[in-house]
């Protein structure tokens, strides 16, 4: 038992650990600045991940596996809060695209937000105004496709990698392989089976692994 209370341990204070440098490189990434009232909502919004970590240390010292329990109901209760940071920083993505309309990777970021949010029908849109803005941008392209994919609409993911069709040699293989592995599923889906089946028998001398996105 004691080894599962020190594994538990490491583990759980390792993850509060990341969750906290986690939100600090999302504020200066994507929100590009840490103002004063940044930083007093990151302190808000990663204050239950600082009281596990307190609980964790108190139980690790007192071997009560209870504590540990509340140390992952505290977890649980996270989850929500998280998806209202996102939602703060989609806000402050919104209000850099009204004054900057014609930057692509302002539009491309808010889109990665607001598709970590689950608001795919709004993150479409921004990664549709970033690719009609970088045309050749195939990380673009690979963002708004896994949006349509999220809806199943597999034609508008072979109209967004139409442009970049044959694919250049020269790309990293994985970025290759998940191309040809997502066009594979898109015209299996649209009833065009032999093409699909030329895109699968490439994809399966790659050795990667699709994803399910």
């Amino acid at each position: 038992m004691e080894d599962f209370l020190t594994g538990a341990f490491i583990v759980f204070a390792a993850l509060a650990i990341l969750s906290f440098i986690a939100g600090w490189i999302s504020m200066i990434i994507i929100a590009k600045k840490v103002s004063d009232t940044w930083v007093i909502f990151l302190v808000i919004a990663h204050l239950p991940t600082l009281v596990i970590f307190s609980i964790l240390h108190w139980s690790h010292a007192k071997k009560r596996i209870w504590l540990y329990l509340l140390a992952i109901g505290f977890g649980l209760c996270c989850i929500p809060l998280n998806k209202w940071q996102g939602t703060i920083l989609a806000e402050n993505l919104t209000k850099q695209v009204e004054t900057n309309p014609k930057d692509p990777e302002l539009h491309f970021k808010l889109g990665q937000t607001l598709l970590s949010i689950d608001r795919n029908e709004e993150a479409i849109v921004h990664f549709q105004k970033a690719t009609q803005l970088v045309p050749n941008s195939l990380t673009y392209a690979m963002y708004l496709s896994r949006s349509y994919r999220k809806n199943s609409d597999f034609k508008n993911i072979l109209i967004t990698f139409e442009p970049f069709l044959p694919l250049n040699d020269d790309l990293h293989e994985s970025v290759y392989s998940e191309v040809y592995c997502r066009l594979e599923k898109a015209y299996r889906e649209e009833g065009y089976n032999d093409i699909a089946n030329e895109y699968l028998a490439h994809f399966a001398q790659t050795g990667f692994t699709c994803r399910s996105d």
